[in-house]
């Protein structure tokens, strides 16, 4: 894998994405930080791109899946420089509206991005590598998030936010550049994932023959989608694990915040922040370890089990070393959770779904994020930080319970369906 051209290829243009998109926040923030007043507006201007970028989802899907992952990824990276031109009328006539428009043309191209790149990793990387890839990937993310936002503050000392944003469009720019080296092959789109792909997923769990590949796909429409989801035991329930780091990441920023503010501390938020970064990275690797040796799906139940139960652990925390100990393992579940979760659509959706579906999975974490991030603030506001983490922790364990009550009750069927195939099997002459 690690002589993988096209993986390198795809790994550095997102890490010069990655930094491009972490230079644009931070000098967002810095911009709304002088011109908006008010703390809700900031949040709606922020989540306006996000709003917007959740409506295109399914329309992106489709484009993906009938154009490739390849040129959307190019167009993307086209329309976030072309977006930075109204961040620079912004600055020259101090105009939030430009800034708005910058956010939407920014949440639109950003909800074809990472869809597209999802849809190639497995086109460019054998099966058996792509809980590594996908590893690697969240690692170059989580580089990409401590070096961008400690530059971005460096950067701020030295310059102002029209230096701030050509560094952005520099990144972009290198997406651009490097995504046509590329050799994808096309003809590889729209076959099923074969059966040495399923590597840790239990014989009792598969069926004999993949009712997910067998699903028509009858002209790129977002509907065919559903049919494969319901040929699936698998991805709806990772689906529904995946909300439990979900609802971690969607309060994340409120919680450092909120933690700074009770211990008085503000270096500490650049502590949170770098310990579960480290610790994420770690994750990946421990996926990578795991994922030969043990069941899959059991290998995520425990990840968010530990995101559910550190989370829960900062209701009782007081003093910043249990806060960093929750956030170290907060980070490994994390870490762990998404490669698994990512490798195992990639083996369990075929192909020519792939864009839709990771367009649907966008579409679903930019949606709960919306919800997640007011329901986080309106906690914090009303019952403060600890009662907020005893709320969120308690939701996401209540997921968990659910999950691991399923698959409790399907072994037994399970079992049943496959001895009776094995019956029919030792009677045939």
């Amino acid at each position: 894998m690690w002589k993988n051209r096209n993986l390198w290829i795809l790994m550095i243009a997102e890490g010069g994405s990655g930094l491009g998109m972490w230079f644009g926040i931070i000098g967002n923030l810095e911009f709304l930080q002088q011109m908006v007043p008010s703390d809700f507006l900031k949040a709606a201007i922020l989540l306006s791109g996000l709003f917007v970028g959740t409506l295109t989802a399914p329309y992106a899907g489709s484009v993906i899946d009938r154009q490739g992952g390849q040129a959307v990824m190019g167009w993307s990276g086209i329309a976030r420089v072309c977006g930075l031109l109204f961040m620079f009328l912004a600055l020259a006539t101090d105009s939030v509206g430009w800034m708005v428009l910058f956010m939407v043309v920014n949440g639109v191209a950003a909800s074809f991005y990472l869809p597209a790149l999802q849809s190639l990793i497995p086109l460019i990387v054998e099966e058996k590598h792509l809980v590594a890839a996908n590893g690697l990937h969240m690692n170059v993310a989580t580089f990409s998030r401590i070096a961008g936002t400690a530059l971005a503050g460096l950067l701020l000392t030295v310059t102002d936010l029209v230096g701030m944003y050509l560094v952005a469009m520099f990144g972009y720019l290198f997406l651009v550049l490097l995504t046509p080296f590329l050799r994808i092959d096309r003809g590889e789109t729209g076959k099923a994932a074969p059966a040495r792909g399923q590597e840790g997923i239990p014989a009792c769990d598969r069926p004999p023959q993949e009712p997910a590949a067998a699903v028509a796909d009858t002209g790129h429409r977002f509907a065919d989608l559903l049919p494969v989801l319901r040929a699936s035991s698998m991805v709806p329930q990772v689906l529904l694990l995946s909300f439990v780091p979900l609802t971690l990441l969607g309060c994340f920023n409120l919680t450092v915040i909120a933690i700074s503010e009770q211990t008085a501390d503000p270096s500490i938020k650049g502590l949170l922040y770098t310990t579960e970064g480290i610790c994420a990275i770690a994750g990946t690797f421990a996926a990578r370890m795991l994922s030969h040796r043990r069941n899959q799906i059991y290998v995520m139940t425990v990840s968010v089990l530990l995101v559910g139960l550190a989370y829960l652990s900062l209701t009782f925390a007081q003093h910043w070393p249990f806060y960093l100990t929750s956030f170290a393992v907060m980070g490994l579940g994390v870490g762990s959770f998404f490669p698994l979760s990512a490798a195992l659509y990639q083996q369990q959706i075929p192909k020519q779904f792939h864009g839709r579906f990771f367009s649907l999975v966008d579409m679903m974490e930019n949606s709960y994020f919306l919800f997640v991030m007011l329901t986080a603030g309106l906690l914090l506001d009303t019952i403060g930080l600890s009662l907020m983490a005893l709320s969120m922790s308690s939701f996401s364990l209540c997921i968990i319970g659910y999950v691991i009550v399923r698959q409790l009750w399907r072994l037994p069927r399970s079992h049943q369906r496959t001895a009776g195939l094995d019956g029919d099997i030792s009677q045939q002459p």
